[in-house]
């Protein structure tokens, strides 16, 4: 591999998947736009609105416009479902301090909430990965016109972009539920969440070699925040 490909230039090598440069691009780029759709609404809208502005530059949204306009706005309902589902659990969550633990009506309200947690938690990861497998297809195919998923590169990024956005969604998924069960607020985590994760994303995309860095802190992160999450519960087993 190359470890430059300068004349792929925007940003450090979209389109080339052959230079060490540009597939750090993409890897930083996958894992921060994972970090993006995990947080929610926020998120995906900066995801979603930076996704256009970058397909803009190019011929009818890379020349498949049908395939872009529906896979962003899948990202945005996925996002609104999540929200509604999250607002719902908070309500029933509050509704039941106090409430008689064997109750029939906590049962099934309890039952309920574990319904919707799941489905949330579906929704967030298909969404993670989705955002993932479009940003590594779009650019593995961006000196292409049009995107077509059919050669090794395109695939090759496609997967990429999909395990990478993974990694990172679990990565921010973790600080957040860990934030958030510590006291912080939903909206103020979820902020500070979007900007980090832009500001990386824009940095893997405009500096060399950013994106590996990114994947390793992401990578440290989640294992560190699963670590914790599991003595957390080791000790409350004990305590029980």
């Amino acid at each position: 591999m190359e470890i430059f490909a300068p004349h792929n230039l925007p940003g450090v090598g979209m389109g080339n998947l052959t230079s060490i440069a540009g597939t750090c691009g993409l890897i930083g780029l996958a894992v921060t736009s994972g970090m993006l759709i995990a947080e929610g609404i926020l998120g995906t809208v900066v995801f979603v609105g930076s996704a256009f502005a970058v397909l803009a530059a190019k011929e009818d949204l890379g020349g498949n416009p049908a395939l872009t306009i529906v896979g962003l706005a899948i990202l945005v309902v996925a996002a609104v479902v999540r929200s509604v589902l999250g607002a719902r659990t908070r309500r029933a969550i509050a509704q039941l301090v106090g409430a008689a633990a064997d109750a029939p009506e906590t049962r099934a309200a309890r039952a309920a909430v574990s319904r919707r947690d799941g489905l949330a938690q579906a929704l967030a990861i298909v969404s993670v990965l989705l955002a993932g497998a479009l940003v590594g297809f779009a650019w593995a195919e961006w000196n292409e016109l049009p995107f077509h998923l059919g050669d090794v590169e395109s695939i090759v990024g496609t997967a990429v972009g999909l395990v990478v956005a993974g990694i990172g969604g679990d990565a921010a998924w973790r600080f957040l539920a860990g934030a958030v069960r510590a006291g912080g607020s939903t909206v103020v985590v979820g902020i500070v969440v979007s900007v980090v994760a832009y500001a990386l994303n824009a940095a893997s995309f405009y500096v060399p070699f950013v994106g590996a860095v990114v994947l390793a802190v992401a990578i440290v992160l989640a294992l560190r925040l699963r670590r914790r999450t599991q003595q957390k519960y080791a000790g409350l087993r004990i305590l029980n």
